[in-house]
């Protein structure tokens, strides 16, 4: 290229290479903004995983001491129940176990997070485990005029896992199925 057309040939290299020497800065001042921005959502959420341990630590002995009362009244440690004060503990305590459930649920998620969730595996037999989950969540049906039916395979099933965690699972699983049910029965199979 000679003459006028060089020049601009020249002229147009010029504006390239500095547009994306402009570019480049741009991008490297957005690529900043990003990598502190990203670093305040860390911290926020650790200081949020934070306060939800807390808050359900602090939950834990309150709990622990309404079911407690609840278990001396429905013991009879102050006398007999009228058949609606026994009702009304009953649903009380229900409603306790439901909400140490959730703390519980809330401790875990925080260890989670945390990287600190420990799985205990060990044989379980699922059969036994869905069982006691189906009787934990019985009565629950029963309040709700549901009926819980279990259908479960004859010969055991043998699985190596953290039997705490898959009945939390199990508990958690039936419970919504017993709140989200209307009438007729949950089917456990």
């Amino acid at each position: 290229l000679q003459g006028i057309n060089g020049v601009y040939f020249l002229f147009a290299v010029l504006m390239a290479i500095l547009g994306l020497l402009a570019g480049r800065s741009a991008l490297s001042q957005v690529l900043q903004r990003l990598l502190t921005a990203n670093e305040r959502l860390a911290r926020f959420n650790a200081i949020q995983g934070e306060f939800v341990t807390q808050v359900a630590h602090e939950f834990r002995s309150p709990l622990a001491i309404l079911s407690g009362a609840l278990d001396n009244f429905k013991d009879g440690l102050y006398g007999p129940l009228t058949s609606d004060q026994a009702e009304s503990v009953t649903m009380s305590h229900h409603e306790v176990t439901r909400l140490k459930r959730l703390v519980g649920d809330l401790l875990d998620l925080g260890q989670l997070e945390s990287g600190k969730l420990r799985l205990v595996r060990r044989e379980v037999i699922l059969q036994d485990l869905l069982q006691t989950s189906a009787r934990s969540c019985n009565e629950l049906a029963n309040a709700s005029g549901l009926q819980l039916v279990v259908e479960l395979p004859g010969p055991p099933l043998t699985l190596w896992a953290d039997r705490d965690r898959l009945s939390q699972v199990f508990l958690n699983l039936l419970s919504n199925a017993v709140k989200f049910t209307d009438r007729g029965e949950v089917r456990l199979r």
